[in-house]
């Protein structure tokens, strides 16, 4: 959770200093601004690829019930007084929901608080995206810009 709000911040902080910041070069401020609108891209593309893959076209693995011709429904129900499909719907109401925000999971950084032993795909591409899209060009565009900034350091 605390990876997550410092990513957060990241992104917020990414925001402010593109617009604070006094840039020395106008194409040190152009790069950073490419940067903060791909990122957006990226997470708007990756997030639509999860959602239309596990959501829109998602197809239910048949597992045992392949062989058997005729599947009888049968509406049992559990402690709880509900029936095994109402819990089904549920499920799979939750999994649509996850899937739809995952779009602003990864913009804000809080895909880390998944689950990592059932979303490493995930996982491991919002690390891939904030390493590759957010950090190392943001420290670059910072470090060209604070380099060539003309700043006396008073002793």
């Amino acid at each position: 959770m605390i990876g997550a709000i410092a990513a957060l911040l990241n992104v917020a902080l990414d925001i402010v200093y593109a617009y604070r910041v006094s840039f020395s070069q106008k194409l040190l401020y152009i790069l950073v601004c490419v940067f903060l609108a791909i990122r957006i891209v990226f997470t708007l593309g990756f997030g639509q690829y999860y959602y239309s893959k596990f959501v829109r076209n998602y197809r239910s693995s048949l597992g045992g019930l392949a062989e058997m011709k005729v599947v009888e429904e049968t509406d049992t129900a559990d402690e709880k007084n509900k029936s095994s499909s109402r819990k089904q719907a549920e499920i799979r109401s939750n999994g649509q929901t996850l899937y739809s925000s995952i779009h602003l999971l990864y913009y804000t950084g809080f895909y880390r608080i998944l689950p990592s032993s059932d979303f490493k795909y995930e996982l491991a591409v919002g690390y891939a995206m904030e390493l590759f899209l957010t950090t190392i060009p943001m420290l670059f565009c910072q470090l060209f810009n604070n380099s060539s900034s003309e700043t006396i350091i008073a002793v």
